[in-house]
């Protein structure tokens, strides 16, 4: 009796890895395709609001008042304004882009017990103030010239000097607006960008990793379609030199590999005298303040005395 053949049965993976090509085909067409979008999205329409509690003015004993301004295209603006008595100056505290008026509250202490007078207060789209899209800088400097043109109508601080303090972004913007106003006395700019494309440019490096060369062109295409202009007329670079003879103080860090040193070192070398650039050795991207606290509290409060202090009023504080 002959043995019984074991049937062969013959497997097809043709159509099981047609279908794998096909799913992974259109899983990389949906990451290119909403992912750009997404990120564009989230950067110019969403609104941030933070407001950390351990930096509301009252938990570090200051006296406060909530205050709302127009900026100068007539959005609403909300802010704190933090008195001092026969202040020395006002500082105006200039967040970044992804936070809002808490940013910086941190120094608000200090600069208090030096004799300022302190404006914190919340960009567009972000935190408490009214809702139109983030610019990254453009339009926000039209919120920091509303927010001068708050203190200098209120008449017990008409005569007092204006400095401004910016992150990141609210660098920016301080540049670009200390340059169209001569209000503004002073300025001191930690990790600013000095080109708008190339900043957005190095962050996509961050974001994005070894895929920027796949997302980075539709997240570029999205964003400029939303803001409605191209970010390379975004240039703190190419207005600092109208800031001149008034000072200003850059800091950087040079480990910053968000917005990168080299942005500070072209606006140092753009703008004029009198100028200061301190590269910090430590500190992420606008963090100097942390791994170098007391440096940086000195520094920049010594700046801001100099540069503010009326004539008579030294001896004062």
């Amino acid at each position: 009796m002959l043995p019984l053949e074991t049937p062969r049965v013959k497997v097809s993976i043709r159509f099981p890895m047609r279908q794998a090509a096909a799913l992974w085909l259109i899983a990389i067409a949906l990451v290119i395709g909403v992912v750009p979008l997404l990120a564009a999205w989230v950067v110019v329409h969403h609104p941030i609001t933070i407001h950390v509690a351990r930096h509301h003015p009252s938990r570090s004993g200051l006296r406060y008042e909530d205050v709302s301004f127009p900026s100068t295209d007539g959005l609403r603006l909300s802010g704190w304004y933090i008195p001092k008595e026969d202040a020395r100056g006002i500082v105006i505290l200039c967040h970044g882009a992804f936070t809002d008026r808490t940013d910086l509250m941190d120094l608000a202490l200090d600069l208090n017990s030096a004799g300022f007078a302190i404006l914190a207060f919340d960009f567009r789209q972000r935190g408490c103030s009214g809702r139109k899209i983030n610019t990254i800088g453009r339009e926000e400097v039209n919120d920091l010239l509303g927010a001068v043109a708050y203190l200098k109508a209120r008449e017990e601080l008409a005569e007092k000097p204006i400095g401004a303090i910016g992150a990141s972004m609210g660098a920016a913007v301080a540049i670009m607006a200390t340059a169209r106003c001569a209000d503004i006395c002073a300025v001191v700019a930690d990790s600013s960008y000095g080109r708008l494309d190339r900043a957005i440019n190095q962050h996509l490096w961050v974001f994005f990793g070894p895929l920027k060369p796949l997302l980075a062109p539709l997240t570029l295409w999205h964003g400029k379609r939303m803001l409605g202009f191209d970010p390379s007329i975004v240039a703190p670079e190419e207005s600092i030199p109208g800031i001149s003879p008034r000072p200003v103080l850059l800091v950087h860090s040079r480990r910053d590999f968000l917005v990168w040193k080299s942005e500070s070192e072209r606006l140092f070398d753009a703008a004029g005298e009198p100028k200061e650039l301190w590269l910090t050795p430590r500190g992420l991207h606008t963090k100097s303040r942390f791994a170098h606290p007391e440096q940086y509290r000195a520094k920049v409060v010594g700046f801001l005395r100099r540069a503010l202090t009326a004539p008579g009023k030294e001896m004062a504080h």
